[in-house]
């Protein structure tokens, strides 16, 4: 394990993490500190995103590369922050980036 603790930057839903890491982190609140264990299933053994996971440097080969994905792999995050972005039409070409949430649930509609 590092003490490497500098803080990096994530997208929910990229296919070069595992799978199990991402799905837990959208489950935590701002300044939460936890362990996630993640089984191979769902970590670097995972047939979703098999083919784009980036391995962790020193890792990526030979029997380290086996045993990540054989074995269940933890991880230790805190939240810190995170930007609420939506991709409006699901293609990447019209992305919205909210920075501060409305109140009451109207919103805008085609003859406002």
């Amino acid at each position: 394990m590092s003490n490497d603790h500098k803080p990096i930057q994530l997208t929910l839903g990229d296919d070069r993490l595992p799978y199990g890491l991402w799905k837990s982190i959208e489950h935590m609140r701002k300044g939460e500190l936890s362990q996630i264990m993640v089984k191979p299933k769902w970590g670097y053994n995972c047939e979703k995103n098999k083919d784009t996971l980036i391995f962790p440097t020193g890792w990526n080969e030979g029997e380290k590369r086996e045993a990540l994905m054989s074995r269940r792999v933890f991880f230790e995050i805190r939240l810190h922050d995170w930007v609420v972005r939506h991709d409006i039409h699901g293609d990447g070409l019209l992305i919205k980036t909210v920075h501060q949430r409305g109140s009451g649930l109207d919103r805008v509609s085609l003859h406002d």
